[in-house]
């Protein structure tokens, strides 16, 4: 009777530490890796595009401002003028250099509202070579024309980038231009012409 009753706690004892063990096994199980442990794998980063025309249209623009940008969303524009349908801007907080060259303030022509082209000059051969390199660094060499200047010409699915430097004084004018605006500005020519005529 004696050894019942030393027996009798050490037997109820056992079900709650048998519980206690298989708790401890749960918790541990649930509890999360730590994060030094979690593995992440990282997307990869994709290549670099080589320098081609189709840069252009993933840029579609330059210097921070993109084609077919609404007046209203270029910060600082100043009027300048209205001439043959479009409104040209400048803005005085641009930057007078660009690829390490001095150019002048670049010019915004809009029409119906959205930019249509912006130009810059470079002015000496030194910064109009320094711009040419640094648009055949991110568009290739494009197609080079001459005759009595230096031309070049990208061409992207919807931009149009030229560079023209004149053979006298080395001056460049850099402009880039939105095909599809342009495309739409010869249709509203055409149909005022072909409406003109209709009403002769």
């Amino acid at each position: 009777m004696r050894l019942i009753c030393l027996l009798f706690p050490t037997v109820l004892a056992l079900p709650v530490a048998a519980q206690h063990s298989t708790s401890t096994k749960n918790k541990a199980a649930a509890a999360p890796a730590p994060a030094s442990a979690k593995v992440v794998i990282a997307a990869p980063t994709p290549a670099p595009l080589p320098p081609s025309p189709q840069k252009l249209d993933l840029h579609y623009g330059l210097r921070g401002v993109r084609l077919e940008a609404d007046s209203a969303a270029v910060q600082g524009l100043s009027y300048d003028r209205h001439d043959n349908g479009l409104t040209y801007c400048h803005r005085d907080t641009d930057s007078l250099s660009w690829a390490g060259a001095a150019v002048d303030a670049p010019k915004y022509a809009f029409y119906r509202g959205k930019l249509l082209t912006l130009s810059f000059t470079a002015k000496g051969a030194a910064n109009s070579h320094a711009v040419l390199a640094r648009l055949q660094a991110l568009y290739g060499p494009g197609e080079q024309k001459g005759n009595g200047q230096l031309r070049f010409t990208w061409r992207g699915e919807k931009t149009l980038l030229r560079y023209e430097e004149s053979s006298t004084n080395n001056n460049a004018v850099i402009t880039l231009t939105s095909l599809p605006l342009t495309i739409k500005r010869q249709q509203d020519v055409s149909g005022v012409i072909e409406q003109t005529a209709a009403n002769r």
